[in-house]
């Protein structure tokens, strides 16, 4: 065997002394609860993103509702719109078509005194119009509004029970992670006990070997 110096019987044991220091402060991070808290949300973390897709997903049929009201009630303006043309480029479109013919002419001119005052005062006629329009969107919005309390209530019970699975996910993963901690620690513990009793063992081999 080969005589070491006391100096040097020293160094060995400092040096076995930091190496179980670090290896106690490897097991302390390792079974620590705030790097036990964040093992566990990584594992729940992807179950609870599938509940969210859910809900985001669900939110696509209220909107595709209301582009159809919308596209009802843009449909009844111009439906109005149309009808106010017609009226205004009537007595241009009359005089094209009687010029050279007085007969035709003064027969169009009655018909269109008759027109006229038949759809004076124009706002009443453009609220008249408007108001079938109205009538004509109101069963569409109603079947639409209809719809949106169906869509919502659907995904309230699609939800609820994704929202039991994960909320039974994470006790179970909380109570996986509870016991992997305390196996882990166990076994850390048992792994330190037997690397210092390797290491006392050595350092007393060399001291009664110095």
């Amino acid at each position: 065997m080969s005589q070491q110096n006391p100096e040097q019987i020293r160094a060995d044991i400092e040096a076995t002394r930091a190496r179980l220091g670090s290896d106690v402060d490897a097991v302390a991070e390792k079974v620590t609860p705030e790097r036990v808290v964040d093992r566990q949300k990584s594992k729940v973390r992807s179950k609870v993103q599938g509940v969210r897709e859910r809900v985001m997903g669900a939110s696509d049929d209220e909107f595709a509702l209301g582009d159809r009201t919308d596209g009802l009630r843009d449909e009844a303006s111009h439906r109005a719109e149309q009808a106010r043309d017609a009226v205004q480029h009537a007595p241009q479109a009359a005089r094209a078509r009687t010029r050279g013919n007085p007969l035709a002419a003064g027969l169009i001119a009655l018909g269109a005194g008759w027109l006229v005052g038949s759809l004076l005062p124009s706002s009443q006629k453009e609220q008249e119009l408007v108001e079938t329009a109205a009538d004509r969107v109101q069963p569409h919005a109603q079947h639409a509004v209809s719809s949106a309390k169906d869509s919502a209530r659907h995904v309230a019970e699609d939800l609820k029970e994704p929202a039991q699975e994960a909320a039974q996910s994470v006790k179970e993963t909380a109570t996986s992670g509870a016991q992997e901690v305390k196996e882990q620690g166990r076994s850390e513990a048992q792994d330190l006990k037997s690397s210092a009793q390797g290491s006392a063992q050595h350092v007393k081999d060399e001291t009664r070997n110095a």
